[in-house]
């Protein structure tokens, strides 16, 4: 149990090494997918609350 954390520790950092920018890249693209669906989703929702609601 002792070993647990620091070797978990150690994977993390060799597997982030040994990937490297394509797991950043990866990360990022998940980043800017979310950011994307999130403003498109409040665009949408903006749009059709102004269709359905004329007092808005």
């Amino acid at each position: 149990m002792k070993f647990s954390v620091p070797v978990f520790v150690i994977v993390l950092i060799l597997a982030s090494l040994l990937l490297g920018a394509g797991f950043w890249a990866v990360f990022a693209a998940s980043l800017v997918t979310i950011a994307a669906q999130v403003v498109i989703d409040g665009v949408w929702r903006r749009r059709h609350s102004s269709l359905l609601d004329p007092h808005r």
